[in-house]
């Protein structure tokens, strides 16, 4: 079992794009359908928790 802050790393790391999800998977020694679970629930929490600052920081960003 992993806790939250393992999850959320792993997630963090897939959500950068820069390795793939088989890497990250070996990386952290978990299953690669894990790693996009965990990537999946981490983008819909952000997406549905913070909406708002998911679209400022995209604003900022892209400025």
């Amino acid at each position: 079992m992993h806790d939250s802050a393992f999850k959320a790393k792993v997630a963090f790391e897939a959500a950068k794009g820069e390795k793939t999800i088989a890497e990250i998977a070996a990386i952290y020694e978990v299953h690669p359908n894990q790693v996009s679970a965990w990537k999946i629930r981490q983008t819909r929490n952000i997406q549905h928790g913070s909406g708002i600052a998911v679209h400022r920081f995209r604003f900022y960003r892209h400025t």
